[in-house]
């Protein structure tokens, strides 16, 4: 082989370990429980961070609102912008006190994984499509950011809402400030029977009272008679947060009279018959051949390796050409 054709075959072999190591999937560290609300939020403004944009600054009514989103999704088992009663992440961001009355703009990011999907892929990979990545994650108009993370039988539900707060009559959107968490200040104890039940207070919401409660929205609904489209309620209403406790009967125990002791029967011995043999059959358990598993390689560990078998093949055919070249014995 002439120093040309090795060199080609070195720059070929070299642009498929390139191009091998640049497209392989990423390797993401996998975790054992959900990642708090906070770490979806780092995660969005790392990225904002490498494309040159200010942070999203979390906001406790956003994140009211995002969390019982997610609360939600999992009580649903799938995800979706639809809230309870028909409700957008505008109206729930609203209905948590954000923006304290003024006019909003709100977007909003929905996904499901695995509970051992890493919340950066979450960000970086489902969401790295233009409707996530451009239009809510990286768009430079939004300011405040909430985020709520829920999980159910081992799949985690994700909810990102991102929002700005206008000027009245202009559309132009302002810096906004932290809204109040509109919670319920004190949450009631269960009565003697196990019903718990909430006295409305100002400012609080169907939304804030499940996420204080740890229930679900459809059913402070569904259990007090509210509207699913607008549930409103009213201060010192009282609403159902559980129902009381079942009563169990306990049962009443009758004495039965002992009846009268009878005089045994005498009892024959029957004659011996001839003991029979019995196999035991013991059954052998067969464990099923283990499967094959290919190693995982990390995409640096696999480019390195390929690499290798190509500089062993170049001094492979190097070795060849020399030989090659050397005259035949006389």
């Amino acid at each position: 082989m002439d120093k040309k054709s090795c060199l080609l075959l070195i720059l070929s072999l070299l642009v498929v370990s390139w191009t091998v190591f640049a497209y392989t999937e990423p390797v993401y560290a996998v975790q054992s429980t959900p990642p708090a609300p906070a770490d979806l939020i780092a995660a969005v403004n790392k990225l904002r961070a490498s494309r040159n944009l200010p942070p999203l600054r979390a906001d406790s009514a956003l994140m009211n609102a995002a969390q019982a989103h997610a609360v939600y999704q999992a009580s649903l088992g799938y995800f979706t912008h639809l809230g309870a009663g028909g409700t957008n992440e505008t109206n729930r961001a609203l209905a948590a006190g954000y923006g304290n009355g003024a006019s909003i703009v709100c977007d909003e990011a929905v996904a499901l994984a695995q509970l051992a999907t890493n919340v950066d892929y979450v960000v970086n990979t489902i969401w790295n499509d233009y409707e996530h990545r451009e239009l809510v994650i990286l768009n430079a108009q939004y300011t405040d950011a909430g985020a709520g993370v829920a999980e159910k039988n081992g799949v985690v539900y994700y909810t990102l809402d991102v929002c700005a707060i206008q000027n009245k009559g202009t559309g132009e959107a302002r810096t906004a400030t932290n809204s109040e968490a509109i919670i319920p200040r004190q949450t009631a104890t269960p009565r003697p029977n196990g019903s718990i039940i909430h006295v409305v207070q100002t400012g609080e919401t169907v939304w804030s009272i499940a996420i204080a409660y740890q229930v679900s929205v459809d059913i402070l609904i569904a259990q007090n008679g509210l509207s699913t489209k607008s549930p409103l309620i009213y201060p010192n209403q009282q609403l159902l947060i559980r129902p009381a406790f079942t009563q169990t009967v306990t049962p009443t125990i009758t004495r039965t009279p002992r009846p009268a002791t009878r005089t045994p029967k005498p009892t024959f011995t029957p004659k011996p018959t001839r003991p029979t043999a019995t196999i035991n059959v013991t059954a052998e358990e067969t464990k099923p051949p283990e499967s094959f598993r290919m190693p995982k390689l990390s995409r640096q560990n696999f480019a390195l390796l390929l690499i290798g078998i190509s500089v062993l093949g170049i001094l492979v055919l190097l070795a060849g050409g020399i030989s090659a070249k050397k005259p035949p014995p006389d």
